[in-house]
């Protein structure tokens, strides 16, 4: 469920953000739109739990974008302050026939660090920072032991079975009606991520699913 509406929570985060900006600054939205704009870079990677966590570089410029600097007073305390702010504001009220109603928010882990420099020899650039979010953005999602493939029947398109011409359904040879390329106890991947992928394939075959 959190990582079916990570997005919204992000989204929800950058609306946010923007309004503690203008706040901390004393300005309405309105008027701090008119003197900075506000930037995102963001990555998703995998835990090892198998949750998603974001990367993120936000970066203020002038009302033009990167070819302007922002104003003196937009400060990286300013942004600190108002990201710290923002997150623990964000809440995504969610409802499923699985489990129900639930509050989603993002965790009480949030460093923020300003990104001044890569290493005492490195240089701070745009290629710089980019290489940075790019690192993340490729990153290998072994580490989470995630599938490499999918997990449904091609034959059957995870249906279990196929469908005569004259509308009976035969159990899929190729599954064994599962449904499932391969069994889920039999998935090279941790337990807890195993019981994950189980639990979305229960979810996926709820009328009205999230997944």
């Amino acid at each position: 469920m959190f990582n079916a509406h990570a997005s919204t929570l992000w989204a929800r985060f950058t609306t946010y953000l923007r309004r503690e900006i203008a706040a901390g600054l004393g300005m309405t939205q309105k008027a701090a739109r008119a003197v900075l704009r506000v930037s995102f870079a963001k990555v998703a990677e995998y835990q090892q739990r198998g949750l998603v966590h974001f990367h993120a570089v936000i970066r203020l410029d002038g009302p033009d974008g990167s070819s302007q600097p922002p104003p003196s007073y937009a400060t990286v305390a300013v942004l600190t302050k108002a990201a710290r702010a923002a997150a623990a504001r964000v809440r995504v009220t969610v409802t499923s026939d699985a489990v129900g109603e639930r509050e989603l928010g993002w965790g009480e882990q949030f460093d923020v660090r300003e990104i001044a420099a890569f290493g005492t020899d490195a240089e701070f650039t745009d290629q710089a920072v980019a290489a940075y979010v790019a690192k993340y953005a490729t990153k290998s999602a072994d580490a989470s032991g995630a599938l490499d493939c999918a997990l449904f029947c091609r034959p059957c398109q995870g249906r279990g079975a196929t469908v005569l011409p004259h509308g009976t359904p035969l159990p899929c040879t190729a599954c064994d009606g599962t449904g499932q390329a391969r069994p889920l106890p039999r998935l090279a991947v941790a337990r807890h991520v195993r019981q994950m992928i189980r639990t979305c394939w229960e979810l996926g075959k709820l009328r009205n699913s999230p997944t």
